[in-house]
């Protein structure tokens, strides 16, 4: 899917999420340097563990966070495919 919109998607993989900011994220890339990215929508797939009990420390990052897929429970691809679509409807 995301070869479909590589124009309009950048990917960044091992990156540490440093935090974000109002005009983008600040991430340090697989080679240790930091980076300010400019966005105004942040995606983070986050491997293949649930995250929900972090949720408070990802809130802290943005105003608003969306868990989708296997972060909320572990489930089909179906499901993760649905809670993800019905996310990206509410951007």
């Amino acid at each position: 899917m995301l070869e479909k919109l590589e124009d309009a998607v950048d990917s960044y993989c091992s990156a540490k999420v440093l935090g974000i900011e109002e005009n983008g994220v600040r991430i340090t890339d697989k080679d240790g340097t930091e980076k300010l990215l400019e966005a105004d929508t942040v995606l983070i797939a986050a491997g293949m563990r649930g995250t929900l009990p972090h949720y408070e420390k990802w809130h802290e990052l943005a105003e608003e966070v969306i868990f989708v897929g296997d972060c909320r429970k572990a489930s089909k691809i179906q499901e993760a495919m649905r809670t993800g679509y019905c996310a990206g409807v509410t951007i």
